[in-house]
Parts: structure tokens; C-alpha cells; sequence
């Protein structure tokens, strides 16, 4: 692994103030708002919030907490990691992404305010990242699974909550956008697919709980998501996976761990599930059971962009949240190129 990247915060882009009591979330500078291209929405808010429309709101705050640490980090260490063949121009581009990231952090966080919901707060984070080509690396992930969530909220609201997809939708293509930023200075396709993958909750919460540093959150998320053990690749020691269909992947998972889960069966089959784009999951067969900890598995064709495995002992199920109630670990996403 590279050498752990240290928690910054940057003072001229750290929107988000919470007051004794909790609720009031003060706006956005002048400077933030300027930078990010405009302020947090001016709409009123919605007349009522569902308790799974709070919870999904919750995890959405818990996300873009870390997304626009990450930037603001980002930001920090360049001039240190050095460019190595990037663009100078690169700041130009990764400040407006963090001021609109705060952009995002400050309109949750004062949706939940509004309603007396509990507003987590920044935790501290570890990113294993040491160079510019790293950081961009590590940021295209974390932008797709940050999207790909949104895109399930808001599909989820939409028939609790309606009148919240007029605040979810259209962070969407902006998220879009930035990760499209990231993967072009990756030397990667701007949109190497017709239509981006759904993330259910689960699966998002746990991928970035791993750049959390254990016990540093000051309010812990206050939702039900269960524990599940990581999905690991021993092929990625850098979190730039980039690979082609059939190229073999090495998973590795604790096996331990695996068997404590609810929907583990003793003695059934196990599979990695694909996730890709609208498409129903793709099984691939584990030659051992799931408590040997490890597979060797070729990608399957017709995968394209980012695709997510996950391990489950049942290859019926046909869609990506049809998986949350099988799944034995957290995803892995893998760029297929």
C-alpha cells in the first residue's frame, strides 16, 4: 500500500458549522459559493421527511462528508505529491469540485436540520494515496460509488419522499461531472458506458467505511445498515484496478467473518455477483465454498466502466438490491476497460 494520506481539513473550503444545538447549519461563505458556481438550493423544503427518507439523507450526509474531505485533501497535498505529467491546470479543476462538494455537504446537512434529524458530522479519514496519479485514481471510485448511491436514493424516494428528487436528482450529472474530471486525467474513457450502475446503501456505506478511521466520527450514523466482512482483490495493491473481461482477479475475503453472516449457508455454492449498469446481475461460480476466504475469478464479458462484485451463495437474484439481503460481503469495484 502507499503511505497513508493524513486528514486535512482546509479552513478556506470547511463550509459546514453545526451549532450547540445541533440544527442550525450556517451557509456557505461568499468565497465557497463563488468558487463552487453558485449556493445550496434556495427552494422551500419539502412539507414532511419519512423516516427512511431521513435515514437515506443521513448515509447521503455521511458520503459527501468524506467526498469533500477527500477533494479538500486532495487540494492540500498536490503541491507535494507533484504532478508527474499531469496537466498544471489541475487545481483549476479540483477546487470548484470541492467547493461544490461543500456545496452538497452544506444542503443535506440543513435538510436535516430543518426536520430535527440527526446530522452526522465529518469523521477523520485515511486514504491510501501518495501520488497525484493515485489520488485520481482512488477519486474515480469514489465518485462512482458516491453517485451510484444518489442514484438509488433518489429512486427510493421518489415514492416515499417526491418532493425530494427535486434535491437529489440534480447533484447527479454535477457528480457526473466530476468523475468524468478524474477519469480523463486518469488517461480513462469520460463515459466508457450508456448508463451508470445503481449503488444501493449498503453496498456504498460499507466501501467507504474502509478511509474512516475507526471511533473518529463524532456522532455515529444513526441507522440500521448491518456489518458486512470487505471483498478484497490481492491483484490491487493501489487503488487503480484496471482490467479486461476474462482477465483473472484473485478475491480474498475473511472467511471467519463470511460464516457469522445471517445468510450464510453452510455447504451451499458461493458466487461473485456483478454489478453493472441496468443490466441484471452477472454470477461467476466459486470452485470452493465461501468459508475457503478466496477465488480466483475471470471477469466476465459484457461488463463495461465500473463494475462492483460482491460474494452470495444465490445466483437467481435479478436485480442490485435483490442482492443487499444475500450479500455475505461489502462490494469491490473494478474499472473494466
Amino acid at each position: 500500500m502507499g503511505a497513508t494520506m493524513q486528514f486535512v481539513s482546509l479552513a478556506s473550503l470547511t463550509v459546514l458549522s453545526i451549532t450547540a444545538s445541533g440544527l442550525a447549519v450556517p451557509p456557505p461563505s461568499q468565497d465557497v459559493i463563488n468558487l463552487a458556481g453558485g449556493p445550496p438550493p434556495t427552494l422551500p423544503p419539502p412539507p414532511s421527511l419519512s423516516a427512511s427518507a431521513s435515514e437515506r439523507l443521513q448515509l447521503g450526509l455521511y458520503l459527501e462528508n468524506l467526498e469533500a474531505d477527500y477533494f479538500n485533501s486532495g487540494l492540500a497535498n498536490i503541491s507535494t505529491w507533484g504532478l508527474a505529467g499531469i496537466p498544471s491546470n489541475i487545481v483549476d479543476g479540483l477546487g470548484p469540485i470541492a467547493a461544490q462538494e461543500n456545496i452538497h455537504v452544506s444542503t443535506v446537512a440543513s435538510l436535516l436540520g430543518y426536520f430535527n434529524q440527526p446530522i452526522p458530522l465529518p469523521c477523520k479519514y485515511t486514504y491510501p494515496v501518495s501520488s497525484t496519479a493515485e489520488f485520481l485514481g482512488l477519486g474515480s471510485f469514489i465518485g462512482s460509488v458516491g453517485f451510484g448511491s444518489v442514484m438509488d436514493a433518489g429512486l427510493n424516494v421518489a415514492t416515499t419522499d417526491p418532493a425530494l428528487v427535486a434535491v437529489i436528482e440534480p447533484t447527479i450529472a454535477t457528480e457526473a461531472r466530476h468523475n468524468t474530471f478524474f477519469r480523463i486525467l486518469g488517461g480513462l474513457l469520460p463515459s466508457p458506458s450508456p448508463a451508470d450502475t445503481f449503488v444501493p446503501a449498503l453496498f456504498a456505506k460499507l466501501w467507504f467505511d474502509q478511509f474512516v478511521v475507526p471511533g473518529s466520527c463524532p456522532n455515529p450514523l444513526n441507522t440500521t445498515y448491518p456489518y458486512l466482512p470487505p471483498l478484497s482483490v490481492q491483484d490491487a495493491p493501489r487503488p487503480l484496478l484496471t482490467t479486461r473481461p476474462n482477465g483473472p482477479l484473485h478475491f480474498t475475503w475473511d472467511a471467519s467473518a463470511v460464516t457469522k453472516v445471517p445468510a450464510y449457508k453452510y455447504g451451499a455454492p458461493a458466487y461473485i455477483a456483478w454489478i453493472n449498469q441496468l443490466n441484471a446481475p452477472i454470477y461467476s461460480a466459486v470452485k470452493r465454498s465461501a468459508d475457503s476466504g478466496k477465488a480466483r475469478i475471470s471477469i466476465p464479458e459484457g461488463l463495461t466502466g465500473v463494475a462492483y462484485a460482491v460474494l452470495v451463495q444465490d445466483n437467481t437474484k435479478k436485480s442490485p438490491d435483490d442482492l443487499v439481503g444475500i450479500a455475505l460481503s461489502g462490494i469491490w469495484p473494478v474499472q473494466v476497460t
